[in-house]
């Protein structure tokens, strides 16, 4: 959405920002079957990792990437609800990102990789969308679903079951390898 003002009281940021309609991607998962294939998953976490690379650009960590969230119109994708998220100047006011002590480096790394995690659960998500179980039994997500071995390491690490990404940079690189490895196929 479109940012019309920023406020701030007693150490709160308030956003005003443009309405727009649609149903979140909860509501299209559930209430219209919308479904996404790995492909089709993949994308989308492009247009979301896009949007996370702006906000952490500007020292923003949303903090609570979900699928409720996550609009989608026209197949456009927008962030919504910045109700826990925090900048910067929040974590340690009136310093340049040099000047940080290691503590407020550890604390917005950890938010990063939170916002780096939560990706990796809305991937997971979208590529749950057009699994049908085949047992009885609960599998592991590795075991259930059938990906891409590119696919299946971008997850690992946006989950942290790998080494956790530091940027979203390294996230762009593994997610266009992903990408990739399905249109060779």
């Amino acid at each position: 959405p479109k940012l019309y003002e920023t406020l701030s009281h007693e150490g709160d940021l308030f956003y005003t920002m443009s309405f727009i309609e649609g149903d979140n991607l909860e509501d299209q998962i559930f209430f219209h079957k919308k479904a996404f294939n790995e492909k089709e998953s993949l994308l989308t976490l492009a247009q979301l990792l896009e949007l996370i690379d702006y906000l952490h650009e500007r020292e923003v960590y949303h903090r609570d990437l979900r699928i409720p969230n996550l609009l989608l119109k026209n197949n456009e994708l927008f962030l919504i609800d910045f109700g826990l998220s925090k900048h910067r100047n929040v974590v340690e006011p009136f310093h340049a990102p040099a000047h940080l002590s290691p503590n407020k480096q550890e604390a917005i790394l950890e938010m990063k990789q939170q916002d780096y995690y939560d990706l990796g659960e809305i991937l997971l998500y979208l590529l749950y969308t057009t699994y049908s179980p085949q047992n009885k039994k609960a599998l592991p997500w590795t075991e259930e679903l059938s990906l891409e071995k590119e696919t299946v390491y971008l997850l690992k690490r946006l989950l942290q079951l790998k080494e956790p990404y530091s940027n979203t940079g390294e996230i762009a690189a593994d997610l266009q390898a992903a990408i990739q490895a399905i249109e060779e196929d």
